[in-house]
């Protein structure tokens, strides 16, 4: 009996120690993903403040932009200063300084306690809600609690759960509405590989003016991707969105919907130093109105072989771009030449398979793969002004393009009355919607057959198509060589 009352006053002492050893192990994990947070080329954070207590703990944690991002917003501001001219609504200057303060209310492992009683190694729960002077004021005008309510709990496995969300937010002015439905996220996320899983949802979001009527509804993000530090991330990211409607106030435009909304992007890689493939999707079931009907549009863009060093070098530059002094001096040239350089070399390539779509009922559908052999390259200065144009010979392209004849028909009409007007007005003679229209009619026709008999188009008894192809430098159209 003596030795059973030991061994649980033992247990007692353990469990009651155990709350505080995790809350070691909790601010060291804490203070380290702030630190991998910090290594955005975007976001900084630091913690300013941890009481670390028994059973649970508190944290300050401030996060601003990056150094990087500071400066470059610093010489926008500046610049638009020097010129005289407004910088918008938004302060640059002061958003490159700003600090925001977010506290963490952390609870120990090993029985967390915060939502719900279940094993863990540790959870927190940060509540957006002040903080900066916008932050209140905007909680006032539109009557929510919080800006944003995020709870983390960490398995004994170390894989973080997330749940997030942000309220209905509604504001009311003299001069319209504007209705957000709420935000939802749900994430997982693997601190030893990187692998995120996230979904989300907004139900709504409405905007009402003196002029348009915007109504969104059903947008779902999608996410399962591996971070590899910095900018980059391997996996896949897609956007969908039910419905949107657009509704003109004035009447002279009619009202358009649009249904199923996709935006996909997808990043893979065979191994941790092969080339990139980058992927983008977008996709809409149908866009409609008075005037016209758009369905099935599809356009899916893949381009292969990135080499790293360009994706990491044209991030960059394209970062330094917004505050660049652009002119082709030497040093600018040399960076281009350099990124040109890491691109062909690698033997890149980009497919669209396809472009397709159907306007009134006329169909579209358009293929285009281009290869440039990279062996060809020895080294940048072959890259110059000069020889840009014999480059071409280390490009193989193929293209095919199909559209229907009454398609075809109206692209004809529209590009004949642009330059007729455009013609006219250099001119400084007016002409009528009639004038053109007329005009038209009687030139497209001979346009097209003009592109059949110089085999620039093949017709069938639905459609115009059109196949060209170049390799090393020599153009085909429909089999035919032509001047390139």
């Amino acid at each position: 009996m003596k030795k059973l009352g030991i061994l649980i006053a033992v247990l007692v002492i353990v469990a009651l120690a155990l709350p505080f050893g995790f809350g070691w192990y909790t601010e060291g994990q804490l203070r380290d993903q702030i630190a991998q947070t910090s290594e955005s080329p975007f976001l900084s954070a630091k913690v300013t403040q941890y009481d670390r207590g028994w059973f649970s703990s508190e944290a300050i944690v401030e996060f601003g932009l990056s150094e990087d991002y500071r400066k470059q917003l610093n010489a926008l501001a500046g610049a638009a200063k020097d010129a005289g001219t407004t910088q918008g609504p938004m302060d640059l200057a002061a958003l490159a300084d700003l600090r925001y303060p977010v506290k963490f209310d952390i609870g120990h492992g090993p029985l967390l306690r915060q939502q719900g009683m279940k094993p863990g190694l540790w959870e927190s729960t940060a509540l957006i809600n002040s903080g900066s002077e916008f932050i209140t004021e905007w909680m006032a005008k539109t009557g929510i609690a919080y800006v944003l309510r995020a709870y983390t709990h960490t398995d004994f496995a170390g894989v973080s759960h997330v749940n997030a969300d942000a309220p209905v937010m509604k504001i009311a002015e003299d001069d319209g509405n504007f209705e957000f439905g709420g935000l939802n996220i749900k994430g997982t996320y693997e601190p030893t590989s990187g692998k995120v899983v996230s979904t989300g949802d907004v139900p709504t979001i409405t905007l009402n003016t003196p002029d348009i009527s915007l109504a969104l509804n059903g947008m779902q993000i999608a996410g399962d991707f591996t971070m590899t530090g910095g900018f980059m991330y391997i996996g896949d990211f897609d956007t969908r969105v039910a419905d949107v409607s657009v509704q003109p106030k004035d009447g002279a435009q009619p009202p358009v919907l649009m249904k199923d909304l996709l935006i996909g992007t997808s990043v893979t890689q065979t191994d941790d130093t092969s080339p990139f493939t980058v992927g983008a999707k977008y996709a809409i079931k149908s866009i409609s109105s008075d005037a016209f009907e758009l369905k099935d549009f599809l356009f899916d863009l893949t381009i292969s072989n990135l080499d790293r060093q360009f994706v990491e070098e044209y991030y960059q530059m394209s970062q330094s771009f917004a505050t660049m002094q652009f002119g082709m001096d030497p040093e600018m040239f040399g960076k281009l030449q350099s990124l040109a350089y890491k691109f062909l070399s690698a033997s890149p390539g980009i497919a669209v398979k396809p472009l397709k779509f159907t306007f009134n009922d006329g169909p579209v559908v358009v293929n285009l793969n281009i290869i440039a052999d990279g062996s060809q390259i020895k080294d940048a200065s072959q890259l110059t002004l000069q020889n840009m144009q014999s480059l071409r010979s280390i490009l193989d392209a193929t293209a095919d393009v199909e559209v229907g004849k009454a398609m075809a028909l109206e692209t004809a009409k529209s590009q004949i009355k642009t330059r007729m007007r455009t013609s006219m007005a250099a001119q400084g003679q007016e002409v009528t919607d009639e004038q053109l229209n007329q005009v038209a009619d009687q030139q497209a026709p001979a346009m097209l057959s003009s592109l059949i008999a110089q085999g620039f188009v093949v017709e069938t008894d639905t459609t115009y198509r059109s196949s060209a192809k170049v390799v090393k430098g020599v153009l085909e159209v429909n089999g035919k060589a032509m001047p390139f």
